[in-house]
C-alpha cells in the first residue's frame, strides 16, 4: 500500500502522477489484461499532464462546470451510503 501526504492536506499534479504510475498503473496491470477506463473530475490535480500513451488505460475527464447530476460519485453510491448510514443510526 502507498500513502502519500501534503502539509496542506490537498493533492497537487506531482502526488497525482505518482498515483498514476506507481500505484493505479501497477494494480490495473495486476488485476487485468483488459482495458480500463478512468473516468476523472476536473479538478487542478487531476489536469496533470499526462501526454504518456498507455496501451491499457483510457483517462477521461468530465467537462468543467458539469452538475453534480452527472459526477460518477454522486450518481447514486453517496446517496446510497447515507442512506445505509441513516438506516443503521435509527
Amino acid at each position: 500500500m502507498s500513502y502519500s501526504s501534503q502539509p496542506n492536506a490537498c493533492s497537487d499534479a506531482k502526488t497525482f502522477k505518482k498515483w498514476i504510475y506507481v500505484v493505479f498503473l501497477a494494480f490495473v496491470r495486476i488485476l487485468t489484461s483488459e482495458k480500463v477506463l478512468l473516468l476523472m473530475g476536473n479538478c487542478g490535480p487531476h489536469s496533470a499532464d499526462l501526454n504518456d500513451s498507455f496501451e491499457q488505460v483510457t483517462i477521461l475527464s468530465l467537462p468543467p462546470n458539469c452538475t453534480s447530476r452527472f459526477q460518477p460519485m454522486k450518481m447514486g453510491v453517496i446517496a446510497t451510503l447515507k442512506m445505509k448510514y441513516k438506516s443503521r443510526l435509527l
